[in-house]
């Protein structure tokens, strides 16, 4: 079995950062979770999280965060409790969140639970991924098209590399002569940055990547600049 409810981030400390359930009527509530775990899920950034509550393992491809089973710790009178305990000084404690045991507690209303998976007592699994809000779904999707336009544009200058640049004996070819000729081709000014989806930066890594040429000369004198250069090429 396997049910996701939503919780909102109320406040964080150094340690632990809670959540208060979203859902009414909540399956689960107030969750604590080291804030150090968060932060490097990435999950810091997110006032909304769904968390997933199952009593079978959850795969770690299926969620932003898992964690250690919780052990079954006792009932109240509408939930359930699970909770890591050790003993310290002689006496029972629930066990402090770390980075290696991100949630130590977890009270999951118990209609929200099997009969007989409850009657077992067995530890419960969690697992938590970030809701986005509509502006960062947005910002999301933007992101994921700005990337497919950029290597769209790469794989245009690898077309280009291949078609126009050659061997020559006594050629010497530089990142800014490449550059011209893309610049010409698209009608812009070689003293931009970026063109056509391509930056300038990327000229000189497409060139050994495409065209298997190893690593530039060091700087000398060419058409009026110093510069690096590829020994026996043109362009």
């Amino acid at each position: 079995m396997r049910i996701t409810t939503r919780m909102k981030r109320t406040d964080t400390t150094k340690n632990t950062t809670r959540y208060a359930p979203l859902d009414q009527p909540p399956s689960m509530y107030d969750l604590y979770a080291n804030t150090e775990a968060l932060n490097r899920a990435g999950l810091s950034a997110f006032d909304t999280i769904a968390v997933a509550i199952s009593t079978e393992e959850i795969a770690a491809t299926e969620v932003a965060l898992t964690f250690p089973p919780v052990p079954f710790y006792r009932l109240t009178s509408n939930a359930v409790r699970y909770e890591h305990r050790v003993v310290v000084n002689g006496r029972e404690r629930m066990a402090p969140n770390t980075f290696e045991l991100p949630v130590t507690r977890a009270y999951v209303e118990k209609r929200a639970l099997p009969d007989q998976f409850v009657a077992q007592q067995r530890s419960l699994f969690l697992g938590i991924s970030p809701v986005l809000s509509n502006a960062q779904q947005i910002a999301a999707t933007a992101a994921a098209l700005a990337e497919i336009v950029r290597e769209e544009s790469l794989a245009a200058f690898d077309v280009f590399l291949e078609k126009y640049v050659r061997r020559a004996a006594d050629g010497r070819l530089t990142s800014r002569q490449v550059w011209r000729v893309w610049a010409n081709l698209h009608g812009a000014d070689p003293r931009d940055r970026e063109i056509a989806g391509v930056r300038f930066a990327d000229v000189a890594h497409r060139i050994r990547e495409v065209l298997g040429i190893g690593a530039d000369e060091k700087p000398a004198p060419i058409e009026g600049r110093v510069q690096r250069y590829w020994t026996g090429y043109e362009i």
